[in-house]
């Protein structure tokens, strides 16, 4: 339900209009296959930086949007780290980090793409260290290689007595109280990475401190207990985070993984109202298998200030950081699709965000009351600026919409009293409800053709006087906003100024 604004209505917005076409405001919109002219594809590089390793396989480039007959030439920043074939494989030759810089030619135009590369001498590494364990746990440790042709692997324990180990799958058991080290290593190469492993007398430890190091099950539940959290196991072995058991938490890092007994589980979502109103949470880090963070997830967290989210997040449900008050600024990572309605609502100190190129969908009322937010920069892919989008964001000074943009529903820039220039994407062909309402719009520029309008769009805009349109769309545009104003034509040629 949409929470309506408090206090004075005062917005100020100056808007360029440029060549828009749509038509209907909360309903399906019908119109001509001919309105809507796609933008020509760019080529790009499907990886912007990459990592190889000396003595490693080589990278062949590779494009998205590539045109057959295209031209590509291939050069290197530093050929002594990084060198590149005139097919475009990337081959590393020593320790550093240099730029591989593609040009095509396509269609008559000329693109720059770079890869930053960095290339690291060959390593293994403990991918799920631990450093203490008690008597009678067992844990898998795992290791992997990097840069490593034909790499045979194993473990070894320095103290059999202390714990033993498999040393092909890594699983331990720890045997009594002491101190061993636990090595992984590289048969053919030699490389080798060791940790010190301490193991305690588990008499009179509780499942709480126990589970301070590893994950322990609850009996009544179910659910595994780590570091103050509770984990819900779900299908396919994975793994949801459902509650806290720590009231104090003030720090949270959810992992990649969790093993338990011999099984290794991915952590692949935040649960609903996991978190909400934990008043002590200040920083959250989220691991790589995350996929969703789950409805009002964090809402009401008002000490939360800094988030950093995993590689592998594609959607962020509704409410999710509702009310987080100390929120300043925040960066969604790229593969996020959707961010559902409400997500910020209520956070009055975001300053800045950051989203991806891979957005597809804004919730309705996503930033509603966030004043201090100052500039949003909206990606290509999103077609609808949803309802009441910026409604109450007082201080946000510069939008930029997508040029795909189709429509821009009700009530988007209700109150955005800081907001002077917004330029209107060529593809639009709908504006909703009360878009503008009580705006201290001075001017806006129409394109040469009609664009759907919904009512009231300029309600309370009392600073409006001047509507520039084409001379084929002026007595359209002259019926559909009334007489109330000034309509200047604007000649074909003056369009792209405007």
């Amino acid at each position: 339900m949409k929470r309506w604004a408090r206090g004075a209505f005062a917005l100020s917005v100056v808007l360029s209009v440029t060549s828009p076409s749509f038509a209907a405001a909360n309903s399906p919109v019908v119109f001509a296959a001919e309105q809507v002219q796609e933008k020509a594809a760019e080529p790009m590089t499907t990886v912007t930086k990459k990592t190889l390793y000396i003595g490693g396989s080589s990278y062949r480039i590779r494009f998205s949007d590539l045109a057959e007959d295209a031209l590509v030439k291939y050069s290197s920043s530093d050929k002594a780290i990084a060198a590149v074939t005139s097919s475009g494989v990337i081959k590393p030759v020593a320790k550093g980090k240099a730029v591989i810089m593609a040009e095509i030619t396509q269609k008559g135009k000329i693109y720059q793409r770079e890869i930053a590369v960095t290339v690291r001498a060959p390593y293994v590494k403990i991918t799920n260290p631990v450093t203490l364990l008690y008597v009678g746990d067992t844990y898998q440790f795992q290791g992997k290689t990097y840069g490593l042709k034909n790499a045979s692997t194993y473990f070894t324990v320095s103290d059999r007595k202390v714990a033993k180990i498999d040393e092909k799958t890594g699983e331990l058991t720890a045997q009594k109280a002491g101190k061993v080290k636990i090595t992984f290593e590289d048969k053919t190469s030699g490389k080798s990475r060791s940790l010190t492993l301490v193991i305690r007398d588990a008499s009179g430890v509780s499942d709480e401190e126990r589970a301070m190091t590893l994950p322990v099950k609850e009996e009544e539940t179910g659910y595994l207990m780590y570091r103050g959290v509770y984990y819900e196991i779900a299908e396919k072995e994975n793994l949801s985070v459902v509650d806290y058991y720590d009231l104090d938490l003030s720090e949270l890092t959810v992992p990649d993984t969790l093993t338990y007994g011999k099984k290794t589980y991915k952590v692949t979502q935040i649960g609903e109202d996991a978190f909400s109103y934990c008043y002590d949470l200040t920083k959250i880090v989220l691991g790589n298998n995350v996929e969703i963070i789950g409805e009002n997830a964090f809402n009401g967290c008002l000490e939360l200030a800094q988030v950093v989210f995993g590689k592998g997040l594609k959607e962020i449900l509704g409410h999710a950081f509702e009310d987080c008050e100390s929120l300043e600024e925040i960066s969604i990572p790229e593969g996020v699709t959707m961010l559902g309605e409400e997500l910020f609502c209520g956070c009055t100190k975001l300053k800045s965000i950051t989203l991806p190129k891979t957005l597809l969908v804004l919730g309705d009322n996503m930033f509603f009351d966030c004043n201090s937010l100052l500039e949003v920069e909206i990606p290509e892919l999103v077609e609808t600026i949803p309802y009441g989008l910026f409604t109450n964001c007082t201080s946000l000074a510069r939008v930029k919409l997508p040029s795909g943009v189709l429509a821009v529903e009700a009530e988007v820039f209700w109150e955005c009293s800081s907001l002077k220039t917004l330029t209107l994407p060529d593809r639009l062909v709908f504006l909703g409800d009360r878009a503008f309402y009580n705006s201290a719009l001075e001017n806006i520029v129409f394109p040469d053709k009609r664009v759907s309008i919904g009512e009231n769009i300029f309600d309370f805009c009392e600073e409006l006087e001047v509507i520039y349109v084409s001379e084929n769309t002026a007595s359209y545009y002259q019926a559909a906003l009334g007489e109330w104003y000034d309509y200047e034509v604007v000649k074909q040629e003056d369009y792209d100024e405007k």
